[in-house]
């Protein structure tokens, strides 16, 4: 059912904006209004605003709430209070495309419950191809566009026809330090990620280095949807984790590079809307059931050959390093884990707990 956050009696008759942003909502209400917001208040390549356009002119927000119907019209409300003037719509049914009523500037499209994040961004690149959307945008909801991010990221990708981009991601509470540089390095025998120039001052990354990875970080990437076209959306047996490098690995086995677009920036807060920052909750051991199931699905997907070895030494690795760092509290959960993959068992959405 199509629901319209707040009144506006005139629609605009132009198609969607040739960049879609793909949103999953999951958890805090608030960092995803953070988020749509930001790009709302997007401007020009340059700053400018006014007849250059900007905002939602440049980007559509395409929330997918990984919830239930009332949180996603609740959600939609909230939007549209936010964005006044601007036609937010909801769809319970995310099958349904939104050009099947009025255009909304904002879409918000629930899932109807918690099918996964991967599934979720599934959900969100159907909506862009659906619409003719020629670029999509996976954007984590606890992070926020810098005001030139849309309009650069458009423009970098109309230059870069067949790369995968990864944006500069900084941290929100240090603006000038990147998270990481593009993306990381993975050691397929021990399962260990090496994110490459880790806390670098953005300013003092040459403006010539050309990162080297495996996988971009999947916080901030954007690609053509002719990459949708040739290889299919996110593999859902990912629950949590890992689906971005299995995208990439795929996308680089059809010819497609992994760049770093630089000049787009957006702020992110690492793990806020997973509840991470918990020293010990819930959310920690479900968070590390999830990363341990798809590190060892990815394994036997891509590296079945290595997947022995691989077990033994994150297991090894985890039975010393978590009780020395007081955390043995999370074994369980990568027992769990372990059992749920070699046992070929479906996911816990909710952890090894639910």
């Amino acid at each position: 059912m199509f629901q319209q956050s707040n009144a506006l009696a005139v629609v605009e008759e132009h198609m969607p904006p040739a960049l879609h942003c793909i949103i999953v909502h999951y958890g805090s209400l608030d960092l995803t209004r953070e988020c749509v917001r930001s790009l709302a208040q997007a401007t020009g390549a340059t700053g400018e605003t006014g007849a250059t356009g900007g905002g939602l002119d440049l980007v559509r927000p395409v929330v997918v709430c990984n919830s239930t119907p009332d949180e996603a019209r609740t959600l939609a409300g909230l939007l549209g209070a936010d964005l006044p003037g601007v036609r937010v719509g909801c769809w319970d049914d995310p099958a349904r495309s939104s050009l099947d009523d009025a255009p909304a500037a904002v879409v918000v499209l629930c899932t109807g419950g918690n099918p996964g994040f991967a599934a979720a961004c599934n959900v969100g690149l159907a909506e862009a191809a659906r619409t003719g959307a020629p670029f999509a945008w996976l954007l984590n909801n606890d992070a926020t566009a810098e005001p030139e991010a849309p309009a650069r990221l458009l423009a970098w990708l109309q230059t870069h026809p067949r790369a995968l981009a990864g944006t500069a991601v900084v941290r929100q509470d240090d603006p000038a330090r990147l998270e990481m540089v593009l993306g990381c390095r993975y050691n397929r025998w021990t399962t260990k990620l090496h994110p490459v120039l880790p806390d670098a001052l953005l300013a003092g990354v040459p403006a010539d280095f050309r990162p080297q990875v495996e996988y971009v970080y999947g916080a901030s990437m954007a690609f053509s949807m002719e990459l949708y076209k040739e290889i299919g959306g996110l593999d859902e047996q990912f629950f949590l984790y890992y689906e971005e490098h299995d995208y990439c690995l795929r996308a680089r086995q059809h010819g497609w590079s992994l760049e770093w677009a630089r000049e787009v920036v957006v702020r992110h807060r690492g793990g806020a809307s997973a509840g991470l920052r918990q020293p010990r909750s819930v959310a920690r051991e479900r968070s590390h059931y999830h990363e341990n199931r798809s590190t060892l699905l990815f394994t036997r997907k891509q590296y079945p050959w290595a997947l022995p070895v691989a077990l033994a030494v994150r297991l090894a690795a985890k039975h010393v390093f978590l009780p020395l760092r007081g955390e043995a509290w999370l074994l369980p959960s990568l027992w769990a884990a372990v059992r749920d993959v070699l046992c070929s068992r479906a996911p816990h959405p909710g952890g090894p707990t639910s």
